[in-house]
């Protein structure tokens, strides 16, 4: 569990490690880091806090999210010390997606969403419960909300790499493969790097413009040979190396347009 000090920036002043928290799909955290960071003697407000809202914060950091549910909802329908109404709800909504109500998850998330305080966050982690329900088109529509309301939000690099995955899931390859490469123009991620490379070679495969993927193969594999992606990387170019021809020695009318297009 991480100390309160090193959470003493506003909720929606993103820290350095929500980056992680949200790669994990998880706010595992946010609950004590709110409540440290906003109670009313840090606000220089002398009315106490809310006594639910500490006992929320113990349930969470137990793991005994089922109570934290019902803490929270209660303190919903009082008079709230301490916290805005929008972060209540994303700490609800973190904790029902934790206790595995996703549907209610997704609605609370929603309601954070049409406000300003952590609604990027809200948009992420609705569309990322979405994309585990199996509704790619519903996911999509959540995370181009995000870019279009919040294009200098840290989330930017993650929502580009899980739009591309749902681009994926419905077979959208060529939109996927476009999503992937805006990812790296407006981000370059160095973390997202490898599982960019590797799903674009793939994609580029899929697309039957093999000597470009054989691009991206060889970059993982020299760049990133400790990470899974490049293990992969380096089993695909073998696996390519035994055709007949090999496919960088063959001659593609596709990636000779590319290359004048790019011009």
């Amino acid at each position: 569990m991480a100390s309160s000090a090193q959470f003493t920036c506003r909720v929606s002043g993103h820290p350095k490690s929500a980056r992680t928290l949200a790669r994990a799909g998880l706010v595992l955290v946010l609950l004590p880091w709110v409540l440290a960071a906003r109670t009313p003697q840090s606000r220089g407000e002398s009315s106490p806090q809310n006594p639910a809202l500490p006992a929320a914060a113990r349930h969470y950091e137990k793991g005994e999210y089922s109570r934290t549910v019902t803490l929270l909802e209660k303190t919903l329908s009082r008079r709230l010390a301490g916290l805005e109404k929008q972060e209540i709800y994303f700490l609800l909504a973190s904790a029902q997606e934790r206790s595995g109500h996703l549907e209610e998850a997704v609605a609370n998330f929603k309601k954070v969403a049409e406000g300003e305080i952590l609604a990027d966050y809200a948009l992420f982690h609705g569309a990322t419960i979405l994309a585990q329900l199996g509704r790619p088109e519903q996911a999509l529509q959540w995370l181009d909300r995000l870019l279009d309301r919040f294009p200098g939000s840290i989330l930017v690099g993650e929502t580009y790499a899980l739009k591309a995955n749902q681009m994926e899931q419905l077979g959208n390859f060529p939109e996927a493969l476009k999503t992937w490469e805006q990812m790296e123009r407006c981000c370059a991620e160095p973390s997202l790097l490898p599982q960019s490379f590797f799903h674009q070679a793939v994609l580029l495969e899929k697309e039957n413009r093999p000597a470009q993927a054989v691009n991206f193969y060889r970059q993982l594999s020299v760049r990133f040979p400790n990470r899974p992606e490049g293990a992969q990387a380096e089993k695909r170019l073998e696996e390519l190396a035994r055709e007949d021809p090999p496919p960088w020695t063959r001659f593609s009318a596709q990636d000779l347009w590319q290359r004048a297009l790019s011009r």
